[in-house]
C-alpha cells in the first residue's frame, strides 16, 4: 500500500539533458550561437555560456575543426586561444548603411550618457533624503533649539539688568594674576620634571612606580592640559 501511495504522490524525475559530444552537432550549435553574438570567445566562455550543453572536450576539438574549415578565425595569445566567426560570412554594409549605424550608435551613446547623469542625480537626491531628518524628528530638534535659545536670552537679559558690570581695570587685574599663576605653574612643572629625571637616573624601578610611591599625580592623570589655559 505504501509503495502504491508513493507511486501516486511522487512526481516523475526530470531526465537530465543529454550533453552533446558529437562534433557535427556541436558545430551547428556553436556556429549559430557565435554568429548571433559575433564576438570573440574561448572554449571556457562557450562552455559556461551554453550552460554545459556541449562537453568542454568536444567544444575544444570542434573549435579547432571549425577554424580549419574557415568557419572561425583563431587567434593565439600565449596559452590562450580565442575564436570568432569569420567576418566574411556577414554581408558587407554600404557607406550609407555604415553612416546610419554610426548615427544610431551616437544616439545610443548620448542616451546612455543622459541615463547615467540622471542616475547620478537620483542617487544624490536619495542620499539627501535618507540623511535628512524626518518631520517629527525635525520638529523635536527645532523645539530643543528654541528652548535653548530662550534660556540663553533669559540669562543674558538678567546679566544686562544686574548692573554689576566688571570694569576694564578689574578684568585687566584678573588677567594679570591669571598669567602670573600660569607662569608659576609652568615653572614648577619644569622644576619637578628636572628633579624627577635626576632621581630616575639612579632609581631601580620604572617612572610610574616612582610616581606611585611618592604620590605624584601628573596633569595627564588629572585630565588637565596647561596649553588649554594659554591666551594672548
Amino acid at each position: 500500500f505504501f509503495s502504491f501511495c508513493q507511486s501516486i504522490t511522487m512526481p516523475p524525475k526530470k531526465q537530465a539533458k543529454k550533453q552533446i559530444k558529437d562534433t557535427k552537432e556541436a558545430t551547428t550549435k556553436l556556429l549559430e550561437y557565435m554568429t548571433r553574438q559575433n564576438r570573440p570567445f574561448n572554449a571556457t566562455d562557450l562552455y559556461q555560456n551554453l550552460h554545459q550543453l556541449i562537453s568542454k572536450t568536444c567544444i575544444t576539438k570542434t573549435l579547432v575543426v571549425m577554424a580549419g574549415d574557415g568557419l572561425l578565425v583563431e587567434k593565439v595569445y600565449g596559452k590562450q586561444k580565442i575564436y570568432y566567426v569569420s567576418q566574411e560570412r556577414f554581408e558587407k554594409m554600404s557607406k550609407e548603411e555604415l553612416a546610419a549605424k554610426d548615427k544610431e550608435l551616437a544616439a545610443l551613446k548620448e542616451e546612455v550618457k543622459q541615463n547615467t547623469d540622471s542616475n547620478k542625480k537620483l542617487k544624490s537626491t536619495l542620499g539627501s533624503l535618507l540623511s535628512s531628518l524626518e518631520t517629527e524628528e525635525a520638529k523635536k530638534k527645532l523645539k530643543e533649539i528654541k528652548d535653548s535659545n530662550q534660556k540663553k536670552e533669559t540669562k543674558l537679559k538678567a546679566l544686562k539688568e544686574d548692573g554689576d558690570v566688571m570694569t576694564e581695570a578689574q578684568k585687566e587685574k584678573i588677567n594679570k594674576e591669571f598669567k602670573a599663576m600660569l607662569k608659576e605653574w609652568r615653572k614648577r612643572k619644569r622644576m619637578a620634571k628636572d628633579i624627577l629625571d635626576q632621581i630616575l637616573e639612579g632609581y631601580p624601578k620604572s617612572k610610574s612606580k616612582l610616581f606611585d610611591e611618592v604620590g605624584i599625580e601628573t596633569d595627564e592623570q588629572c585630565k588637565v592640559n596647561i596649553n588649554d589655559f594659554s591666551f594672548e
